[in-house]
């Protein structure tokens, strides 16, 4: 099994390419339903407006490469994370799931927040390979669309993007729940580092 990881973590990114892709206004994980249309869901406490503003600002400073600098300096993250041991492995592991979220999240983005659902969360988990050392008690979903301009084999495409992130309440403000590796998931990162290395290396 190689390091795919996004549904594990619930930072999901959906792309669909093609000139008749559709934005989806209502999406569903198993039991898991998003409908971005529910005004009801959008962010009305203090909590969630303060934390949209903060992630939008990284999501901007994301699209300069500076997104995964603000996840590992904990900007955004829950104190909790503080448990995962800063290794190789765990910045590893961060950054992956924070792939999916760089770039700016344009100003027509549909942002809901909703309780987070045990059935949902185990849905996502890999226990073997992760913990979070705090429960998700809300979840945000954010669904846009944006056009890849063409390249020299691929013609332009307009590309559907959802990401689902856990939030849990951090002293008053919403904070990105992250998981800590186990042992298990330590090791298979392990291996996915130095598969890279290897392949980094000049031949002899």
């Amino acid at each position: 099994m190689g390091l795919t990881l996004s549904r594990s973590i619930i930072v999901a990114a959906l792309v669909m390419a093609g000139p008749s892709a559709v934005r989806a206004e209502v999406e569903q994980f198993g039991a898991l339903r998003l409908d971005y249309d529910d005004e009801a869901l959008r962010p009305s406490t203090p909590a969630q407006r303060k934390f949209v503003d903060a992630y939008r600002s990284a999501a901007r400073n994301g699209a300069a490469g500076d997104f995964r600098a603000l996840v590992h300096s904990r900007a955004l993250v829950h104190s909790a994370a503080r448990a995962c041991p800063d290794t190789p492995e765990q910045r590893m592991l961060e950054g992956y799931s924070r792939r999916s979220s760089r770039g700016e999240i344009p100003e027509g983005a549909k942002i809901i927040f909703l309780p987070a659902d045990p059935s949902a969360i185990t849905m996502f988990s890999m226990p073997d390979m992760m913990k979070s050392p705090v429960e998700a008690t809300q979840l945000m979903a954010v669904t846009y669309k944006r056009t890849a301009p063409a390249s020299e084999n691929t013609p332009m495409r307009l590309i559907h993007q959802s990401i689902i992130e856990q939030l849990a309440d951090d002293g008053g403000e919403l904070r990105l729940v992250v998981a800590c590796l186990t042992a298990k998931g330590v090791a298979q990162v392990r291996r996915k580092l130095d598969a890279q290395a290897a392949g980094s290396k000049p031949a002899p």
